[in-house]
């Protein structure tokens, strides 16, 4: 019984001490072109993970409900693929805190 309870609150440590892990976010379209593609990654990690938007596009004013690639921490940073080949940077959005990305181009 002591070995069991040594586990549980072993475990229970482990986990509180490892990062915070995203699950899923609302990706929303504020530019004035369609996105093509919203790829993630932790923040100061250097590659970026699959596309979010599995090879669909959102329109302009769009948003949709996608799930961030496994290992992808709290502090994520996103790249934007614009019809017009632009390519927009996100950095360290706590998408813990707050679940909505907004995609914009500030024009």
């Amino acid at each position: 019984m002591q070995r069991k309870l040594i586990f549980i609150l072993s475990a229970m440590l482990l986990a509180s001490v490892s990062p915070a892990m995203a699950g899923q976010i609302t990706l929303v379209n504020g530019t004035h072109l369609a996105v093509l593609a919203v790829q993630a990654k932790s923040h100061g990690t250097i590659a970026w993970g699959r596309d979010l938007l599995d090879d669909n596009t959102l329109g302009i004013g769009k948003s949709r409900r996608v799930a961030l690639p496994v290992g992808v921490s709290c502090d994520a940073d996103f790249l934007a693929t614009l019809d017009d080949g632009h390519k927009l940077v996100i950095l360290a959005d706590n998408v813990c805190r707050n679940s909505a990305v907004a995609v914009t181009d500030n024009r």
